[in-house]
């Protein structure tokens, strides 16, 4: 597996609603670029997966 990364975008959306692009939100998302970046292997887990890394990362299939 290999995950690769761009860049976000400089400015913000021209549509945007209520809670899209906070600050945080935006810091969330770069802080989840840079561990998607550093992501070195995987693992399955149960129903889902792990990415590994410095940070290890868990995805589970949505059951809602």
């Amino acid at each position: 597996m290999k995950v690769e990364t761009g860049a976000l975008p400089e400015g913000q959306p021209e549509m945007m609603s209520a809670g899209q692009c906070t600050p945080e939100r935006m810091q969330a998302d770069e802080e989840l670029l840079a561990a998607l970046s550093q992501v070195t292997g995987w693992r399955r887990a149960g129903e889902g997966i792990v990415l590994e890394g410095p940070k290890s990362l868990e995805f589970r299939i949505s059951d809602h």
